[in-house]
C-alpha cells in the first residue's frame, strides 16, 4: 500500500493524540498535526514522518496557517481526521458568553470546514478520506449542552452533503460512544440534569480507551 497523510486536528491529547501513536507505531504513514502544541511523546518523533502546524483552532485565521500543508503532503492519498471538538461552557441558554460561543464554533464547524475546503481546493487529484468524529450528542439533545449538541450536528450535516457532493471519496461520520478522555473529565464535573449517568459511566468502568478507539479509527474506518 502507498504511504498516506493523515491530516488530525485536536492531536495532543485524548483519542487525537493516540491516533498520531497507533499511525507512527503501526504504519508507514505520515501524520500532520494541527493543533496548539505538540505532546511530550510527539516531541520525539521522526520529523519525516510526523509534521506540526501550530495554529488555535479558536482563534487563529485558520487557512494562513495551514498553507504549509502545500509543501508538507507529498502522498497522493490524504486522510482527514476531524477529531478536535470542545464542548465548553457546559450551561445553560442565557448564561454563555459571546467570546465562549465564538470560540466553541470556531473548533466544531469552521475549522473542519475551512480545512476540508481546502484540502479539496488544492488535492483534489488524489484520494480524499475524511473521518469525522462524531458524537450521540449531534442527535440527541442534552439540557446545558446546547452549544456542543447544536455544533456537533452542524458538523454531521456538512460532511454527510460533502458526501453527497464527492461519492467516490470515503466520508465517514464516527461516533466512538463515551471515551475516557481529558472531556469526560469536564463533563462529570460540571452541573446539569444527566452528570449522574456520566459519573455512572467512570464508576462502572463503561467508558473506552483512546488507544481501542484510535485502532479503529486506524484501520477499520479507512
Amino acid at each position: 500500500m502507498d504511504k498516506r497523510t493523515f491530516v488530525v486536528t485536536g492531536a495532543t491529547s485524548g483519542l487525537g493524540e493516540a491516533i498520531v501513536s497507533t499511525i507512527i507505531e503501526k504504519t508507514e504513514d505520515i501524520v500532520i498535526s494541527v493543533s496548539k502544541k505538540v505532546s511530550e511523546s510527539q516531541m520525539g518523533y521522526n520529523k519525516s514522518r510526523f509534521k506540526f502546524i501550530e495554529c488555535d483552532l479558536s482563534f487563529d485565521k485558520l487557512e494562513s496557517r495551514i498553507q504549509s500543508l502545500t509543501q508538507y503532503i507529498t502522498t497522493r492519498d490524504i486522510v482527514f481526521v476531524n477529531n478536535a471538538a470542545i464542548i465548553k461552557p457546559i450551561t445553560k441558554v442565557g448564561e454563555m458568553t459571546e467570546l465562549q460561543i465564538e470560540a466553541l464554533l470556531a473548533v466544531n464547524i469552521k475549522a473542519p470546514l475551512v480545512i476540508s475546503n481546502f484540502l479539496f481546493q488544492n488535492f483534489n487529484k488524489g484520494k480524499i478520506t475524511v473521518i469525522n468524529i462524531s458524537t450521540g450528542a449531534a442527535q440527541n439533545p442534552i439540557a446545558g449542552w446546547s452549544l456542543y449538541c447544536s455544533s456537533k450536528a452542524g458538523g454531521k450535516m456538512f460532511f454527510d452533503v460533502l458526501k453527497k457532493e464527492h461519492p467516490d471519496c470515503n466520508i465517514v461520520n464516527f461516533d466512538p460512544g463515551v471515551m475516557d478522555t481529558g472531556m469526560q473529565d469536564y463533563i462529570r464535573s460540571s452541573e446539569f440534569d444527566r452528570v449522574e449517568t456520566f459519573l455512572e459511566y467512570k464508576t462502572n468502568g463503561k467508558l473506552k480507551s483512546p488507544g481501542e478507539v484510535a485502532q479503529k479509527v486506524v484501520f477499520e474506518m479507512i
